[in-house]
């Protein structure tokens, strides 16, 4: 299913941050004067699977701030400031700066309804009724429920086993100390690492933290953005191992016979090593990747972009070249990608329900970013690492794949390193420098692995355009490392 052309609207936008969620109770609690819409209204659009919550705070007569709580399945994913919100003569009027998109139509206090319009720089509208709502029935409207009359404090609780296949311990038996993580779940509620969905900790190969926020829970799946991409390295090792590909080496033209002539200069020197560590070379016209993902042939909008250097020398980050791997799984083995890993990585790792049919195109899913997980079958990726492609002692990815696709091969810039669609990367603490191994996600999805110290880290969340992606980095130095000394 398609994102609705509000979400694009009301999230491609740059957000910032916003106060937390004790004033968010404050300003339920004070309740709106007569004849104000200060409150909650909330629109509902794709059958109620979108919700957007529009909250106004009363700064003087007629004049509001406002925030937009985007909810998707129940769930708040994020938060969308609005800076100039007006209401005179029975008409509400209101900018989201930051996308110029104006939100403006008449409002019936008696009916408590917003007959609201979107009026987007493209000319196009939406209509959308927003019906007053009462915040104490708006699941997850804050990271988590504010004690009354006090701060949310978090007192820490052992995971609960599901059955799942993790093997379920405490931080003390597993050698980390509750103080320093109880205050990294309360700094994860107070919005120090912006709008986290999930907190996942696995240590000696055992969960021992599960935490959930903004009406999350453990059984609904999260986009993984970019994480995709590591998950689609994994395949290709499986494949690899199975014989079904020969290896790296292999030639690009070699699984996508039927375009043959049609691919443009230089392809003929692309090999799948350049595709899984970015360095492919590919000169992208940006007319061509802006239109990427509404083109009606994938491999072929790849394949008529020449090869603009040297294949192998040069680090960029270009997502569609990725899912090209999504034809090399199919040549190769005869099954869509999806397929693929559904019969050899998600069922040997037992994950529960997952989603990959955002974007597909042909029957191909995208390998770049649509894949959908719950948080603790991310973890289960990050152990797989650890574990050098064992799960609970069953062999899943070949023991050298793990290796040699976690070990640098670009220079990424900064200090970070890039794999085979892994990355790497380090943190000085005192004199103490410590390496890692992640997956990366735009909007905070991460898989983070650090070998020393046995231990995996996932989060999920919305900090898609907050200047908070990189936020719960923070978590090792200020908290986690903390906690094993």
């Amino acid at each position: 299913m398609r994102y609705s052309p509000l979400f694009y609207a009301v999230l491609c936008c740059v957000l910032m941050m916003l106060p937390g969620a004790g004033s968010l109770a404050a300003a339920a609690e004070a309740g709106p004067r007569e004849g104000s819409i200060e409150g909650y209204w909330r629109g509902l659009q794709d059958d109620g699977v979108w919700a957007f919550v529009f909250q106004f705070i009363e700064t003087a007569p007629g004049s509001y701030d406002g925030r937009i709580h985007v909810y998707k399945d129940e769930m708040k994913v994020e938060e969308v400031p609005i800076r100039t919100v007006q209401y005179a003569d029975g008409r509400v009027s209101m900018h989201v700066e930051l996308n110029n998109v104006r939100v403006e139509g008449p409002v019936d206090i008696a009916k408590q309804a917003i007959e609201a319009t979107f009026l987007y720089e493209d000319g196009s509208t939406l209509d959308m009724v927003l019906d007053r709502v009462d915040p104490s029935t708006l699941k997850g409207l804050a990271a988590a429920p504010v004690k009354q009359g006090g701060e949310y404090v978090y007192e820490y609780a052992k995971p609960e086993g599901t059955g799942d296949g993790w093997k379920i311990s405490s931080l003390k038996a597993e050698g980390l100390a509750p103080g320093p993580i109880e205050d990294l779940v309360t700094a994860a509620v107070d919005g120090e690492f912006g709008y986290l969905h999930s907190l996942i900790i696995v240590r000696n190969g055992k969960l021992v933290l599960d935490e959930y926020f903004y009406g999350h829970s453990r059984e609904a799946v999260h986009r993984l953005a970019s994480v995709t991409k590591s998950v689609s390295s994994l395949l290709i090792g499986i494949a690899i191992g199975r014989g079904e590909i020969a290896g790296v080496d292999e030639g690009i033209k070699t699984f996508f016979p039927e375009y043959g002539t049609g691919m443009a200069a230089g392809w003929e020197d692309i090999r799948l090593s350049h595709i899984l560590t970015m360095s492919a070379s590919v000169g992208w016209d940006q007319e061509d990747l802006a239109g990427f993902y509404d083109s009606e042939d994938h491999f072929g909008t790849v394949f008529k972009q020449p090869i603009a250097g040297m294949p192998g020398e040069k680090f960029e980050y270009v997502s569609p070249n990725v899912d090209l791997l999504a034809g090399v799984i199919k040549h190769a083995t005869g099954l869509h990608a999806d397929q693929y890993a559904e019969k050899h990585l998600f069922e040997p790792l037992a994950f529960g329900p997952y989603d990959w049919e955002y974007g597909k195109w042909e029957g191909y899913p995208l390998m770049d970013g649509s894949l959908h997980l719950r948080p603790r079958d991310m973890a289960k990726l990050g152990q797989l690492l650890l574990d050098g492609g064992q799960w609970n002692g069953e062999r899943v990815v070949p023991a050298d794949w793990i290796e040699v696709s976690t070990a640098a091969q670009m220079d990424a810039g900064g200090r970070e390193e890039y794999a085979y669609l892994w990355w790497r990367g380090s943190q000085s603490l005192g004199d103490k420098v410590v390496e890692g191994i992640f997956a990366n996600g735009w909007g905070s999805q991460f898989i983070f692995v650090l070998p020393e110290y046995d231990l995996v880290v996932v989060t999920t969340g919305g900090n898609h355009d907050n200047g908070k992606h990189f936020a719960p980095l923070k978590m090792f130095p200020d908290y986690i490392l903390q906690a094993l000394e």
